[in-house]
């Protein structure tokens, strides 16, 4: 499948070394890929405010919660099994509890131990990494498409002929991707 290509590529700062980049990667010989500026009208939200000063898109904390989904539901059936049955609702009922704190607690917690892409008037920080407004050309969303697996990418092209990808993970009513787009355009006043 090709790379869907905005109308004028050459325009775009970056764009050139981001098309090489994925017209090698290995998903474009079964999917699609397609690469937005992030200043393309279509990557625009008015779902949020834009009233900080600075927005922090977390990582994920699904890996941790699997493990202690896991954990819970070992420990309820090894608990089941000696305990009378008649305490086997309320059982069941402290351990959904629990798991309802423990996914609270850790959502909460994963903002302060990996916040994940912040942005701000500075630039973009992720995990140790930092990148000035100065030190980037430009920012696109990569989004690749295998089917009905969809993968999202904020990449970065930098003053030094790098790009940086960084991962977007997480999921919502309006798009992470989307937000990410509209907080850049609200700090980065670059127009391509």
């Amino acid at each position: 499948m090709p790379i869907i290509q905005p109308d004028q590529p050459e325009l775009l700062p970056g764009y050139p070394r981001i098309y090489a980049y994925e017209s090698g990667h290995p998903l474009n010989k079964k999917g699609t890929i397609r690469i937005r500026s992030t200043t393309d009208k279509s990557l625009r939200t008015f779902m949020m405010t834009l009233d900080k000063d600075r927005y922090v898109f977390p990582d994920s904390s699904a890996n941790v919660l699997i493990f202690v989904y896991f954990f819970l539901i070992v420990l309820t059936f090894k608990i089941a099994s000696s305990v009378i049955e008649e305490f086997i609702p309320l059982l069941l009922t402290g351990m959904v509890l629990v798991a309802v704190v423990l996914t609270l607690l850790t959502r909460k917690c994963s903002l302060f131990l990996n916040p994940g892409i912040q942005i701000d008037a500075r630039g973009i920080s992720y995990k140790a990494d930092f990148y000035s407004w100065d030190n980037i050309d430009a920012t696109y969303i990569v989004e690749r498409n295998l089917h009905k697996h969809y993968e999202h990418l904020l990449v970065l092209a930098t003053k030094n002929n790098g790009i940086q990808y960084i991962s977007i993970h997480a999921k919502g009513l309006t798009p992470v991707y989307v937000k990410i787009a509209t907080v850049i355009n609200h700090f980065n006043r670059k127009v391509y």
